[in-house]
């Protein structure tokens, strides 16, 4: 029987959703769910067939017979979004951020694990490729102790701040909160390192709306010893790219995936894994026929980082992540 999946949320990042949805033979999309009605008609042509469409997710969850749910909602709406659903034995599937607080994140998680439903997030990283093959590979020893990480991202992010993005209410941060959580998710993601400290600038500086950030910089120490940095430019061009260093050599990514050995050559690369994404497995999880790549406890690392490096910028100074 296939998996009855529903959708909290039809705005621009669901289509993806949908689309990949409607392409899983073991899933079946059953209902929509958005306060705006022209988003629901429209995500609903893109279903292909009629099906029911609420305004209150309350609603569709009292009525419908749902066994997951994906949230593609604004990011301060999540938490209860996915709490509730989870309190009815319902599987989540959750944007990033999948929340904007540590106390959250720790409340989602212990719900899942009381309840035994799936929590994930939509990190697609966690599915490319390159990215597979680097975190398994890091754990196999095979660049030695990580001691340093450098990611930056970049994107003409401003205009966005126009949006509900912009607003703090709905949005929780700016584009650190929002395009930088996949930045600080492939850092801990990749290397399994755990942040003990941060600091941070954070600045609105060209934000259309100077409620939240486009531009900060992060420096994190792991508990490891190593040092990371993460830097998210949201008034340029979109680019990429992420250093790993480790004692056996070097990763780099962004102009291609290179591997560069401390003696200064570089060391040919294995054929990659094939890629995938995260609406598959989530389906393959809940049938129990597959590992999670992205389950909610990574998204902690991510919320504990971004809201020490806020307060960093607040407080001027460096934030433990014990204090939060």
């Amino acid at each position: 029987m296939p998996v009855r999946v529903a959708f909290i949320g039809t705005g621009g990042v669901s289509g993806g959703h949908i689309k990949r949805m409607n392409d899983n033979p073991s899933a079946q999309i059953v209902a929509l769910c958005d306060t705006n009605r022209d988003a629901l008609r429209e995500r609903a042509k893109l279903v292909g067939r009629r099906l029911p469409l609420y305004a209150d997710y309350q609603a569709m969850l009292a009525k419908e017979e749902i066994d997951a749910v994906v949230i593609c909602t604004p990011h301060t709406l999540h938490f209860q979004q996915a709490m509730d659903c989870l309190d009815r034995g319902i599987h989540v599937l959750v944007e990033k951020p999948m929340v904007c607080t540590v106390d959250h994140a720790k409340q989602l998680i212990a719900k899942a694990e009381k309840t035994g439903k799936t929590l994930m997030v939509s990190y697609q990283r966690h599915y490319q490729p390159e990215f597979m093959w680097t975190r398994d590979a890091i754990a196999r020893g095979e660049l030695g102790k990580i001691f340093y990480i450098s990611a930056y991202l970049s994107q003409s992010w401003a205009p966005i701040t126009s949006t509900w993005r912009g607003r703090m209410a709905l949005s929780g941060g700016g584009e650190l909160m929002d395009s930088g959580s996949h930045i600080v998710d492939i850092v801990c993601w990749l290397t399994q390192l755990d942040p003990v400290e941060v600091t941070a600038f954070v600045s609105n500086e060209f934000a259309v709306n100077e409620e939240v950030d486009i531009l900060s910089s992060v420096c994190i120490r792991f508990s490891n010893r190593a040092i990371g940095s993460v830097c998210i430019n949201g008034n340029a061009p979109w680019y990429e790219r992420l250093i790993i260093s480790g004692t056996l050599g070097t990763l780099t990514f962004g102009d291609g995936t290179r591997l560069r050995l401390p003696n200064g050559e570089y060391k040919e690369l294995p054929p990659m894994p094939a890629a995938r994404n995260p609406d598959d497995n989530f389906i393959g999880v809940i049938q129990g026929n597959e590992e999670c790549l992205s389950p909610g406890k990574d998204a902690l690392k991510v919320v504990q980082i971004t809201q020490a490096a806020y307060l960093s910028e607040k407080e001027k100074r460096a934030v433990r992540i014990d204090e939060l």
